[in-house]
């Protein structure tokens, strides 16, 4: 490891006496310096780069000889130093310079120094560059230190980066956001640049040495509003194929004949006043946008462009007109023609080629005559125009797929043509004066049609010819009192909307109710609108249906499917109806109303416990009940506001088997109130579970079981996991073998097995899932899964019970407990006598599933008691818990 001289070591700390003082005793001072020998120091400077910087000098001592703050090392070119002999290369530099320290701390040790030559210029220009800024800011008052200093970081980083292109000959530069008026002489000496490209910086000139880049191929100035012109030079680099000049201040440009390899040119917001001479000769370019300019006219030899492929000419307000030439572009495909002064367009019959036409905010009166022969047009948007007809003969654009007609105030009507348009796929209308639509049918492709802000008032006879193919029908803001019977043959329509209809009333219910794959209807603001169909909110992919803003609708007016829609169904209500709406779902709410009288039943028997002479309940049960009372307050709360919110609510998501149950079971029930305790019990729970349950009602042992299942989940002691718990719940008794068998069994034997006898043998069944899935919910995931395997034996249920019971009641309930089940989990993944069991039980092909799930269980079982009274015991141990009572003391 190389020995770094104690001079250059900016971590060593000189001590405050030196080694050749004699030690009489007296105390040093505390400034005193080994270097000079005993004389007062200037005081140490505070941090690292503070204490290294005394010992390196500046540059005016360098200079003269001297040394900073006292001290004796010398330096570069100073006396007592050996300098290099200057060399070819170099001969003003200095090559190197060997120093020869007096300092008693150097003898015998040599540094050399290199001297770093900047001989690109760069330290010189960003200099500079930065002394005019700061110069700008003190004159306008912007002057500020912090933003000095990021200017001054980015102007270094900027001549680091350039002088890393030269050094790895990158052939691209990049410059953002930095004060430079003008761009370093080193850029134009770099021969290979093929991407130059400077964005929001301050430039003012372009230099002419820009012609030394010939193999330029991308220019981009964007955002230099200072620069006012190019150099000629730009017009004859050999390679350039893109030049963009966005924001600048360019008035004119130099001539561009020369630039023949030009493809892509964009200038936008800049004053541009005129196209140079010469511009019209250039052979490759593609791409032109001249946006937001001062332009008046375009040449008149603009049709020489053979190659333009995209035009874009928006926003020229002082643009009146084009060439004549303008049709020849033979080329073209994309044209612009936006926010300008152009009244009338000329012949566009050599424009063979244009796909995609967009003129809007313009002043365009007419279209030219022969623009029915653009055969290849397949996209044409008129917007805000003052046109007055369309052509008779547009029906000739075979090619046409999207149609656009946007406020075009003075346009009364579609030309009969239109129908005759067999590959028209999009049609908008809108802002326009139509009164009534000409016939579609020959336009059998159409897939979206919007009609808006116009004077509609009918749809025409044959409006069911675009069944075929129609996904998406806007009919808003018209004045169409009612649909044609015709909108039920669009059997592919997806999106309905009728918004802002001012005189719609009635929608036909026949006609809505063949709308078998319609995902969205919006009929909002729609004042008049008093009656829906019944069949509305039943479509089964209706996924969104807004009825906001229809002030005439009253609660009876909304059919039953709407009030109560289905799970997948999300309906806005007028915001009149927010209240009456919430009432009468959470009426006919069943989770709502079993929460409900839940709680009435808890809050007497708690009246009960605390004013009876002889209460049922002690102090601690009767603070259980009140919390849980509590907590059903806050869910009941929760159940207003998604009924507010119009969420899918369990009344609409009956199941069909539990409802014919329900029906059945009305019947063996001489209690009305019990009835609807079953009822809402069942009508709660999700209708997965519905399914499995329904065949327990004819017996009094599974309604109860029913009952107790809903109340369980929904009711006051319900949580949210063990609502989580229902779907599994439903699963496991769809796959348990004996219900299985005595399902199968009474729908061999049905004489030999009625529903009540049924009903009795399988309430015992499901019982015991019910008990495993109340007892698992509180667990964390991975806990509920190691004791699973327990739940197939009873003694195993009863185990599993009893943990959950020990650590997560309410009232007798150990957090310390719970936090040992992770470590008990982990454990029984990973006990040997586990692993051994259920390998031993892989292997054994005697048994059946069912035998072996038992087998395992009771083995199991016993583990799991050791490993469990092994976890109550440590957190005994650990004083966070008092000891419960182990499996042999019970």
């Amino acid at each position: 490891m190389p020995i770094i001289p104690r001079s250059l070591n900016i971590f060593h700390r000189p001590s405050r006496t030196s080694s050749t003082e004699p030690q009489s005793g007296a105390r040093t001072p505390p400034n005193a310096s080994p270097l000079n020998e005993g004389q007062t120091r200037a005081p140490r400077r505070r941090g690292l780069l503070g204490r290294a910087l005394p010992s390196w000098g500046t540059r005016a001592n360098a200079q003269t000889g001297s040394s900073p703050e006292g001290s004796s090392r010398p330096l570069i070119g100073a006396a007592g130093s050996l300098t290099a002999p200057s060399t070819p290369q170099h001969p003003h530099a200095t090559g190197g310079t060997l120093s020869v320290p007096s300092s008693p701390l150097h003898n015998h040790e040599v540094r050399y120094v290199k001297e770093f030559v900047d001989h690109t210029g760069l330290s010189d220009w960003s200099s500079q560059m930065f002394s005019q800024y700061r110069e700008r800011s003190r004159q306008l008052g912007l002057a500020n230190d912090f933003e000095q200093v990021r200017v001054y970081s980015r102007l270094k980083q900027a001549a680091g980066n350039l002088r890393s292109a030269v050094r790895m000959r990158s052939d691209s530069i990049q410059l953002n956001r930095l004060p430079i008026a003008a761009l370093p002489d080193l850029t134009f000496d770099i021969a290979h640049l093929k991407k130059l490209a400077t964005e929001d910086c301050d430039l003012h000139e372009l230099q002419p040495e820009i012609e030394n880049l010939f193999l330029l191929e991308t220019l981009s100035l964007k955002g230099a509003k200072n620069l006012k012109a190019l150099p000629d030079a730009v017009g004859r680099l050999p390679a350039l194929s893109e030049l963009t000049l966005r924001e600048t201040g360019i008035k004119t440009l130099p001539p561009m004949g020369e630039a023949s390899a030009l493809q892509r040119l964009t200038i936008d917001n800049s004053p541009l006043e005129k196209l140079p001479t010469g511009f019209t000769a250039l052979p490759q370019l593609v791409n032109l946008s001249l946006s937001d300019t001062k332009l008046r006219e375009l040449p008149s030899s603009f049709g020489n462009l053979s190659a333009l492929k995209t035009l874009s000419l928006q926003g020229n307000p002082k643009l009146e007109s084009l060439p004549q030439s303008f049709g020849q572009l033979s080329g073209l495909q994309a044209l612009t023609l936006t926010d300008n002064h152009i009244r009338a367009l000329p012949s566009m019959r050599g424009a063979s080629s244009l796909q995609t036409m967009t003129v809007a905010e313009a002043a365009l009166e007419k279209l030219p005559a022969d623009f029915s022969t653009l055969g290849n047009l397949a996209h044409l948007s008129l917007s805000d125009t003052k046109l007055r007809e369309l052509p008779a003969d547009i029906g000739n654009l075979q090619a046409l797929k999207t149609l656009t007609l946007r406020n075009n105030e003075k346009l009364g009507a579609l030309p009969a043509s239109i129908k005759q348009l067999p590959h028209l796929e999009e049609l908008t209308l809108s802002g326009n004066r139509f009164r009534e639509l000409p016939s579609l049918n020959g336009a059998s492709g159409l897939k979206t049609l919007t009609v808006e802000n116009t004077s509609l008032a009918s749809l025409p006879a044959d409006f069911d010819a675009l069944r075929k193919h129609l996904t998406q029908l806007t009919l808003s803001n018209t004045q169409l009192l009612e649909l044609p019977a015709s909108v039920g043959a669009l059997s592919r329509l997806t999106s309905l909307t009728l918004t802002k209809n001012a005189r719609l009333e009635a929608l036909p219910d026949d006609s809505v109710r063949r709308l078998k794959n319609v995902q969205m209807i919006d009929l909002s603001d729609c004042p008049r609108l008093r009656t829906l169909p019944q069949s509305i909110g039943a479509l089964s992919n209706l996924r969104t249906l807004d009825l906001s803003g229809c002030t005439s609708l009253t609660l009876k007016d909304l059919p039953h499917s709407v009030l109560f829609p289905h799970a997948k169904l999300t309906v806005t209500y007028p915001k009149h109806l927010h209240n009456d709406v919430r009432d009468a779902r959470l009426k006919h709410d069943p989770r709502a109303r079993l929460l409900k009288n839940d709680m009435e039943r808890k809050r007497d028997e708690m009246d009960d416990a605390i004013f009876d002479t002889q209460p049922a309940m002690n102090e601690g049960q009767i603070m259980s009940v009140a919390f849980h009372i509590k907590r059903g307050d806050d869910r009941l709360e929760d159940i207003r506001r998604n009924a507010k919110e119009a969420l899918p609510t369990p009344a609409s998501n009956d199941s069909p088997l539990m409802q014919r149950a329900l029906g059945r079971a009305l019947h063996l029930m001489t209690s009305h109130e019990e009835f609807r305790d079953l009822r809402d019990a069942a009508r709660s729970l999700p209708p997965v579970l519905q399914q499995e349950l329904a065949d327990l009602l004819p017996a009094g042992d599974g309604r109860n079981l029913v009952q107790e299942i809903g109340a369980g989940a929904y009711g006051v002691r319900g949580t949210t996991a063990i609502q989580d718990m229902l779907p599994k719940l439903a699963n496991q008794i769809a796959r348990d073998p004996e219900i299985m068998a005595l399902r199968e069994h009474a729908t061999q034997y049905p004489r030999s097995n009625p529903s009540d006898v049924v009903a009795a043998k399988l309430a015992p069944l499901i019982r015991p899932l019910w008990e495993n899935a109340r007892a698992l919910a509180p667990m964390p995931r991975e806990v509920q899964r190691r004791l699973g395997d327990l739940l197939a034996a009873p003694e195993g249920r009863q185990l599993v019970q009893q943990i959950s019971e020990t650590a997560y009641s309410k009232r007798t309930g150990n957090p310390a407990l719970r936090n040992q089940l992770a470590v008990l989990a982990a454990q029984v993944e990973t006990d040997p006598r586990v692993i051994k069991v259920k390998s031993f039980m892989d292997r054994h092909d005697l048994l059946s599933p069912q035998q072996k799930a038992e087998s395992i269980a009771q083995t199991l079982t016993l583990i799991v008691q050791e490993l469990w009274d092994k976890a109550q015991a440590q957190a005994k141990k650990q004083g966070k818990a008092p000891m419960a009572e182990s499996s042999g003391q019970r």
